[in-house]
């Protein structure tokens, strides 16, 4: 084994309470004062059960030292990688800001928080997701907890804060399939005849109409609307922080697009507008739209989709109708759009989905009725040609049973002691068969030969 060279690190074994250990040891570029006031050159230890594992650990150490890593800065255990990861994270949506932080806060970090970056196995992952099981957590809850984990080790592993991500390896329960309900024709006569005179009324038809999302039905503003063309924009969507509301981007390019709007939704509109121009004389000076927003409160301010909800499914229990989400409404705009003879990738750019496979997935319900269309039709096909192979068959049979009707007949002359003709010459056993005349039988029956020339 080569001899290292200076500053490239050391590895030593070592006994303590009898069991074997090993220290990974490297010189950094890094010095601290200590308490006589003399500078101190830093060094990095990693002490491992397996000689491998220290190497590993040597080796790690020494990129980090190349690239100007500097050890202090690097994480020790998951729960400070999780922490640095969502502190870099400023491109997250704030529901989504949000989410991740109840994520690592209730389940991430309680079972892996203290647990050593450099000593994260699978076997960890597997150990919680076991647990979050147990305390009856959902397939897709879980499954949730595993991606946000795997997202962390990803930037950690991008850094080379880690050597592989183990949570990339582990196996998450399989997702359960979420039940689509969406409103039936009567239902959705129903509900509007409900809404008809509400002053939420028109949202209800918005996004019935173009099944638009509830953040982009939220953010929609006045300035993206035209009524005399009948097309709306959607560019914004609203989102809430704990300083309050605000428009943000669409989480992909799909989510802007230009709608057009039907008569039905114009007409909601355009009554909206003029109920809120009401509100607004109403209001006087405590009137606040400042976002120039479509659907606000009776003060102009913007509306907590939880507020909306509360009373959209108190409008279904006044109506009779089965309590549901408002993404239903958007479900069922899917199933009405396919009704009227759209195509899948149509109804993909309405929803604002970026891949035909989102629309197919969430959707199915819509498209089964495509797949039963198409076995009829087939079922149909084959079953014309079985028809016409039938009817075939059928007459091949009675040809067949003709021709054994007249070998019984032919039978049946015992009288006659007759047998039935010959098959291959048709000629009747007993008679002669009669022959085209030739030379040779010319010549045997006597008669005088043909002339030659």
């Amino acid at each position: 084994m080569t001899r290292r060279g200076p500053g490239e690190g050391s590895l030593k074994r070592r006994v303590r309470n009898g069991r074997v250990e090993w220290e990974a040891r490297l010189p950094l570029d890094e010095w601290r004062v200590g308490a006589d006031g003399r500078r101190r050159r830093r060094y990095f230890y990693a002490v491992r059960k397996r000689q491998a594992d220290a190497r590993r650990a040597l080796e790690e150490a020494r990129r980090d030292r190349e690239r100007g890593i500097r050890v202090a800065d690097r994480p020790r255990t998951v729960g400070e990688l999780l922490g640095r990861w969502l502190a870099h994270r400023t491109d997250l949506r704030p529901r989504t800001r949000e989410s991740y932080e109840g994520t690592v806060r209730l389940h991430l970090a309680p079972a892996l928080g203290e647990v050593p970056l450099q000593r994260l196995e699978v076997a960890h992952v597997d150990r919680m997701i076991a647990a979050l099981q147990e305390k009856g957590l959902s397939p897709t809850s879980v499954r949730y907890a595993v991606k946000v984990l795997r997202n962390a080790l990803a930037e950690g592993e991008r850094l080379g804060w880690v050597a592989r991500n183990a949570a990339r390896l582990a196996r998450p329960p399989a997702p359960r399939v979420a039940e689509v309900r969406p409103f039936s024709g009567a239902e959705v006569q129903t509900l509007l005849s409900a809404v008809s005179g509400d002053r939420m009324g028109a949202y209800v038809v918005l996004v019935l109409s173009l099944g638009l999302r509830e953040s982009e039905a939220l953010g929609l503003r006045w300035e993206d609307v035209d009524l005399d063309r009948r097309v709306v924009a959607i560019r914004r969507q609203l989102a809430f922080r704990a300083g309050g509301f605000e428009l943000v981007e669409p989480k992909s390019w799909a989510g802007r697009r230009v709608l057009a709007l039907p008569e039905l939704a114009a007409s909601a509109l355009r009554g909206h507008r003029r109920l809120q121009m009401e509100e607004r004389l109403r209001c006087g000076p405590g009137w606040s739209n400042d976002l120039g927003l479509v659907f606000t409160t009776a003060t102009g301010r913007p509306l907590h989709r939880r507020n909306v909800l509360r009373w959209f499914q108190g409008v279904l229990r006044g109506a009779g109708l089965p309590v549901r989400g408002i993404k239903e409404l958007r479900h069922t705009a899917a199933s009405l759009l396919h009704a009227q003879g759209l195509s899948s990738r149509e109804i993909m750019e309405v929803l604002g989905h970026s891949d035909v496979r989102i629309t197919l997935n969430t959707y199915t319900h819509v498209f089964d009725e495509n797949r039963r269309r198409a076995a009829e039709r087939m079922d149909a096909a084959l079953g014309a040609r079985h028809e016409r192979d039938h009817e075939r068959d059928h007459e091949r049979q009675i040809r067949v049973a003709g021709a054994g009707s007249r070998f019984e007949k032919w039978s049946g002359r015992q009288d006659l002691n007759l047998r039935p003709p010959d098959p291959q010459s048709g000629a009747l056993p007993g008679c002669a068969t009669p022959r085209i005349a030739g030379p040779e039988s010319n010549r045997a029956a006597g008669s005088a030969p043909e002339p030659r020339d």
